[in-house]
């Protein structure tokens, strides 16, 4: 595994991807428990995964188990890849909605905008605003939709991440 760049400098940027067992958290119905979407949904990231292709190990974690190190003014990059979902259950699709700042004990929003909703590549960026606060762990929000049948339903996770300097 190589966290590095091309210079040996270590990697600061961060790239999330998300997996989702689109077809059995939908058939949960319209409103599964916190721990039901825990036990279909998982994360990983390029902060100890990156090969040196650049492609992400398979060391999913779940988000009540997703802590990630940030740095201070380098860019975040949250994917919920179709590749993983549409080989594994044809006919259900994920998609990711937005990421969201929690204003836990008035801490103050840790991203450079307010509103970070996914792109039309279906990816959500944000940049780490220089004056957060470091070595504090704050939670943050995803959303996404899985639609199947002319049917779409919403569902939230919330993993965490610790902002470095």
């Amino acid at each position: 595994m190589n966290t590095n760049n091309e210079e040996g400098a270590l990697e600061k940027n961060r790239r999330v991807e998300i997996y989702v067992k689109t077809k059995q958290l939908f058939e949960l119905g319209e409103r599964p428990t916190e721990d039901q979407i825990d036990n279909r949904t998982s994360l990983r990231s390029n902060q100890h995964s990156e090969t040196i292709s650049g492609v992400l190990e398979n060391n999913w974690k779940s988000h009540k188990d997703f802590e990630l190190l940030v740095f201070k003014n380098h860019t975040m990059q949250w994917t919920l890849p179709q590749r993983l979902h549409n080989t594994a259950d044809p006919g259900y699709e994920a998609k990711l909605i937005s990421v969201h700042h929690v204003p836990t004990g008035g801490s103050p929003n840790f991203f450079d905008k307010e509103d970070l909703n996914a792109a039309s590549d279906g990816k959500v960026k944000a940049t780490i605003k220089d004056n957060s606060q470091v070595n504090q762990s704050y939670v943050y929000i995803i959303k996404f939709t899985i639609s199947h049948n002319g049917v779409t339903r919403k569902y939230t996770i919330d993993p965490k991440l610790k902002i470095n300097s």
